[in-house]
């Protein structure tokens, strides 16, 4: 068997100080089992005993390296536990033992664990027959003195023998023999045998205590240095069951003064001891140790001792008389006196630890000068200059006595309670007092009144307490409560809440809000009162203060004025007990809850039949406009988003009479937007702005103002200045997602718009991260979210209450059963042999690049290179000659994919094609025409119009393939004459997948739809797919139904997707 070495240092370097302490405590107490080895692979495997059992196994590698496993939750998290200590000790001591496992033939493989066991069961069935004799022990303890802990220790000596005892030379090595049934030489003439030797059950488990005293001093006991191998120290915690057994023994133990005692009684109670007290002839009284003194205390072992008694002290009497030992000086006097003046204090804080340990006897002299009466406590409080002031008086029977006064030399001596004295002291002392000239005095208005109101209470029924008329009028006479009322004022539609405390004045009011804003707990009154603003009125108010972030300046009044937004906010904060809701304020909340319930008509001229979740939608814009409101229309791509809103404005022009509106797109889709308006509402009229920018300026200043401005993000940025001065009565930001990143010139640009009613359609609100949301917010509500540095801290379910009826999402599954349904699925191809080459070397680097920036700590400086490297293997994927450009190899995907359209066009199948990549695009194009398939091409260079033009044509039956950039072509199209959409290559944000499937999947759809993702299986591409699922609920959360996101990939994220299986 291969020898390993290992020391206790080791195992406390392996597993720590604090796991070391605790496998050692376990293996002391046997809790290894089952302990085996393993020759061929070097390994160990044991059942440790712990609240459960735990498996635990350790290897050891050929340069002296182990590997230790455990099933324990601490490994868990620790790599290493208590457990895994026990076992490398358990280890170490069997490795020690040149008989524990023979030595195996190395032609022949033979798990020791049955030779072991051979070995156990011989030697105790012949033993029956063979052990005749008992062997004797004697045990020698002598008495030092440790020169560092002034305190008292046993040495151990053992001898043995049949009937002539021997002295044990090698006391670690006999304790290890007995317990491994091993041969021991004692003497030249004279060894331990297994076969022929047995010893008693007591001598047993001395001995056994023995081997753990040896343990102890090895690991823990560097003070204790044995010098030879023929002693070992007891250790406190073995002294107690050692006399206890040793008791029947025989023994000696050898004082220090060379006294011997050969017999012990052991008691667990303290002895008789007494402490009398005596009156001197000049007054004074002398306190007497003798009956303590006459004994020996040891603290290290944790006892006292007269001859062979030995009383075993409790953790608190240990305390109390090692205090007294190391305070007086025992080895000259037994009596102590103590001065009259002092006795009162001697009483109140040395008897009763003295009573705790023994009895105090007073002699009749004494005792008739102790005078004992109970303590009357009094308080008397008054208010000077804005403090509050607390005089103490401590009264015994006549006797009057202030903090801190020494008592006054009387003919007796008085019994002072300075535990309840120093109690009500501190209490005081807590509360905020502090001791001026023998009284307390409290400054803080704040703990004045925690004093008031809370500390008060419980002194009125403890002490006396008397106040002053100016300390009564701290204490309101009555509890108060906060009324509002809530309404919408019928001139500018905002909300009008007002507050009001009954019995106070309005300024007082004002003062309790601005008080309940800076989180105060109380107020005080012009009237000088102390009041609470604990009730659940006030701490309603406090909430919706935090909600709405109202500063001290925002309450300049008893009202406060709020945008309707904030109507649910303000509902739900608010105690209803203690509200009073206006008739025009319930509506508003019955409109934000259903809108659908709104009482308004699509227009007549509207050019189409809305379908009736299309209506809800239209009555949503109404609801919200009527209050002068923004929301966001989250619908599901391809449920006519675009129409809800051109029916909501053409409503608004007809009804309302309102001035023009100004709809902003992304560049691809102004035109569809024209065309739409020219469709659905031909009696607007509509007037895109496009073209250089003198052509611009000349549109926005032709005289002739229409109905509808449609412009693009990009052209807005950059014309943001030529519409500083008009006013538009309806913005609709279409694709809003394209505003997501609030410091974005673009964002930025949208805010400057001036328009009184504001709203946003995206099927994504959230594509990444919940700021984007608050960007949007931030552009059609300002300020509706609060700071976007409190926003993110939000809990996601409380962004959805107060957001809830500005989203309005519904699903094509919820709203149209009619649509044909949209079938997802996975295929998967295999990486080529050489694109495996190609991707596995990237793979490598990547992760070593990634472990450097970790162990640099610069994980987040260095990400960005870190996801430059992931985009290269999603390239592999794809095909390596993305970016390689010598690359001769083939791609398995590409194969997939041309087998699959072989496959679909044999089944007169219509195909989009999405790849992020343009340049993988272009292959696939090539590919195409190899295999003479017609197909439409688009990416971000293709010309706006021309975009439209290709769509229609290819929904009218033109060619069979539609090849389309991810990004260029994920929004705003409509490609229903599809009925399979191909995701060649994975995106990090699902939704912009989704909007790919979208395109095809939408109303005038009248097939079923397939969506086909390709993936390179056991690939980055795989833990995309799997990371995406897993992350599917974020936009749930936030806006019901909703679709998903990636958020930022941390480290842990980064590692699982840079695995390879095979």
């Amino acid at each position: 068997m291969a020898q390993f070495y290992l020391d206790t240092q080791d195992i406390l370097k392996i597993t720590g100080q604090r796991f070391f302490r605790r496998g050692v405590d376990l293996y002391k107490k046997g809790r290894v089992t089952k302990l085996t080895y393993n020759q061929m692979i070097n390994s160990w495997q044991a059942t440790v005993k712990g609240g459960n059992l735990y498996q635990v196994s350790i290897f050891f590698f050929e340069d002296d390296d182990l590997e230790a496993k455990c099933d324990c939750s601490a490994y868990q998290t620790h790599y290493t536990c208590k457990h895994i200590a026990a076992v490398l000790l358990a280890i170490t001591k069997h490795n020690s033992s040149t008989t524990f496992f023979p030595e195996q033939n190395t032609t022949e493989v033979t798990d020791p664990f049955p030779l072991r066991m051979i070995d156990m069961f011989e030697t105790e069935q012949t033993g029956l027959i063979t052990k005749e004799t008992q062997l004797k022990l004697h045990y020698q303890l002598e008495e030092k003195r440790h020169r560092v802990l002034k305190d008292t220790y046993y040495e151990l000596q053992l001898k043995v023998g049949e009937n002539q005892l021997y002295i044990v030379k090698e006391l670690p090595a006999f304790i290890k023999a007995i317990k491994f049934n091993e041969v021991h030489k004692i003497t030249e003439t004279f060894s331990y045998k297994p076969k022929d030797h047995y010893f008693d059950a007591i001598d047993l488990a001395l001995l056994d205590m023995i081997g753990e005293a040896i343990t102890h001093e090895e690991l823990y006991s560097p003070d204790f240095p044995t010098v030879d191998k023929r002693s070992v120290n007891l250790p406190p915690f073995l002294i107690l069951d050692f006399f206890e057994n040793l008791i029947s023994r025989s023994f000696e133990i050898i004082r220090d003064d060379d006294s011997i005692i050969d017999q012990l009684n052991i008691e667990q109670n303290l002895p008789k001891i007494k402490f009398p007290i005596t009156l001197n002839e000049d007054g004074s009284f002398i306190v007497n140790f003798q009956s303590l003194f006459s004994y020996q205390f040891s603290s290290y072992y944790q006892f006292l001792n007269k001859d062979h008694e030995f009383y075993f002290l409790s953790t608190e009497q240990k305390k109390i008389i090692e205090q007294i030992y190391t305070i007086l000086p025992y080895q000259k006097k037994y009596s102590y006196q103590i001065s009259k003046a002092k006795m009162t204090h001697f009483i109140g804080y040395v008897l009763p630890q003295l009573e705790s340990i023994g009895e105090v006897q007073y002699s009749e002299e004494a005792e008739t000068q102790i005078k004992q009466v109970p303590l009357e406590t009094k308080l008397y409080l008054d208010l000077k200059k804005d403090a509050l002031n607390v005089s103490v008086v401590f009264q015994y029977g006549e006797e009057k006595i202030f903090p801190n006064q020494t008592t006054q030399a009387q003919e007796q001596v008085l019994v002072r309670d300075f535990q309840a004295e120093q109690a009500l002291l501190t209490r005081l002392k807590n509360s905020g007092f502090r001791l001026l000239n023998q009284s307390y005095w409290l400054f803080s208005e704040e703990k004045m009144y925690q004093f008031i109101y809370d500390d008060l209470p419980e002194l009125l029924e403890q002490t006396s307490v008397f106040m002053t008329d100016q300390v009564e009028t701290l204490r309101a006479e009555r509890d108060y409560f906060l009324d509002t009322r809530v309404e919408v004022n019928a001139l500018t539609g905002m909300l009008d809440v007002q507050f009001n405390i009954d019995g106070i004045t309005k300024q007082d009011v004002q003062n309790v809000l601005q008080a309940l804003v800076e989180k105060k707990s109380y107020h005080r009154l012009q009237n000088g009162a102390l009041i609470k603003l604990t009730d659940a009125s006030f701490q309603a108010f406090q909430s919706l203060a935090d909600e709405l972030y109202f500063k001290k300046k925002d309450l300049a009044s008893t009202s406060i004025e709020l945008s309707p937004a904030k109507g649910l906010q303000l509902e739900h904060a608010l105690d209803d007990s203690q509200v009073d809701y206006s008739e025009t304020f319930k509506q508003l909340l019955q409109t934000l809850k259903q809108p659908d319930q709104f009482d308004d008509q699509v227009p007549e001229t509207l050019n189409a039949q809305l379908r009736d979740y299309q209506v809800t939608g239209f009555k949503w814009f109404k609801a919200l406009a009527r209050y002068q409101l923004g929301g966001i229309l989250a619908d599901e791509m391809g449920l006519g988003k675009t129409i809800q809103a051109i029916s909501f404005i053409l409503s608004e022009k007809t009804t309302e009479k309102i001035g023009p509106s100004i709809v902003i797109a992304p560049a691809s889709l102004i035109y569809n937007w024209k065309k739409e308006f020219e469709k659905f509402a031909p009696t607007l009229s509509v007037k895109v702005v496009s073209g250089t920018k003198d052509e611009r300026m000349t549109i926005i200043k032709d005289n002739h103002e229409p109905d509808v401005w449609i412009t693009s993000y990009p052209l807005l940025r950059q014309d943001v200045k030529l519409y500083k001065h008009m006013y538009f009565d309806v913005m609709i930001l279409d694709e809003a997602q394209a505003i997501k990143n609030h410091l974005t010139q673009t964002a930025k640009a949208t805010r400057q718009i001036q328009a009184k009613q504001r709203f946003a359609l995206s099927g994504t609100p959230i594509e990444n991260r919940l700021e984007e949301l608050w960007s949007i917010f931030q552009t059609i509500s300002p300020g509706f979210l609060g700071p976007k540095k409190e926003f993110i801290q939000y809990p996601n379910d409380y962004i959805r209450k107060i957001t809830k009826p500005f989203i309005l999402r519904r699903l094509k599954t919820d709203v149209l059963p009619d649509l044909p349904e949209k079938i997802e699925f996975e295929q998967y191809s295999e990486l080529t042999k050489e694109q495996k080459q190609v991707y596995l070397a990237y793979l490598e680097r990547i992760e070593q690049q990634l472990d450097a920036v970790v162990d640099a700590n610069q994980f987040n400086q260095e990400k960005i290179e870190i996801l430059a490297g992931l985009t290269r293997l999603r390239q592999i994927c794809c095909h390596p000659s993305l970016f390689l450009e010598n690359y001769q190899g083939e791609s398995g995907k590409l194969e997939l994919l041309m087998t699959m359209i072989e496959q679909l066009r044999a089944e007169n199948r219509r195909v989009l094609i999405f790849s992020q990549f343009s340049s993988m695009l272009k292959i696939i194009e090539k590919e195409l025409n190899k295999q003479r398939y017609q197909s439409f091409y688009l990416d971000g260079q293709t010309p706006l119009k021309d975009r439209v033009e290709m769509a229609e044509a290819f929904n009218n039956g033109e060619r069979e393939i539609f090849i389309i950039s991810l990004k260029a072509g994920g929004t705003g199209l409509n490609l229903t004459g599809a009925d399979t959409v191909i995701l060649f290559d994975l995106w990090w944000n699902p939704a912009v997948e989704a909007q790919a499937a979208g395109r095809a999947h939408r109303i005038g759809q009248t097939k079923k739809v397939e969506v086909i993702r390709l993936i390179t299986q056991g690939t980055i591409e795989e833990k995309i797919f799997q990371l995406q699922e897993r992350k599917r609920k974020l936009v749930d959360e936030i806006i019901q139904p909703g679709e998903t996101l990636l958020s930022s990939l941390n480290e842990k994220e980064l590692r699982e997707l840079l695995t390879f299986e095979q």
